[in-house]
């Protein structure tokens, strides 16, 4: 079923990686706990809230951060049996899901790539402060 939807993006779409990411950071910026009116977040409670939406939706992250920012491992894609066959619409979803999570909550950091399948059970979010990100 999942190949269905994911099929039919990847051959409608003149650039199915794009709609991918737009229609992903649609989803988190509904799906992330939105901080309360009127307050900002750290980058650190930012990124502790991306997370925890990834483990709710079965990504089974680990968080490594270092001076370059940090590294969401996503150790378990709910959807690999979908991503190998359809990776530009799948894993754009996914990166747009952390940018859109992100931009909702307003903090000064950005996830400025993905690299998706660097294992079977592994794909790499880096998220950055803006100042450093590199959005590709």
């Amino acid at each position: 079923k999942r190949q269905v939807l994911a099929g039919c993006l990847a051959g409608s779409e003149p650039d199915p990686a794009a709609r991918s990411e737009q229609a992903g950071q649609a989803w988190g910026r509904y799906l992330v706990k939105r901080p309360a009116p009127f307050t900002s977040l750290s980058a650190k409670e930012a990124v502790s809230r991306v997370v925890r939406l990834l483990d709710e939706l079965g990504f089974q992250p680990e968080l490594e951060s270092d001076e370059e920012g940090h590294k969401v491992l996503m150790k378990r894609c709910p959807f690999y049996d979908v991503a190998t066959a359809y990776e530009q619409v799948v894993c754009q979803v996914h990166l747009g899901l952390v940018r859109g999570a992100l931009a909702e909550l307003g903090a000064p950091i950005a996830a400025d790539w993905l690299k998706p399948l660097v294992e079977p059970d592994l794909c790499i979010v880096h998220l950055a402060e803006e100042a450093n990100a590199r959005v590709v």
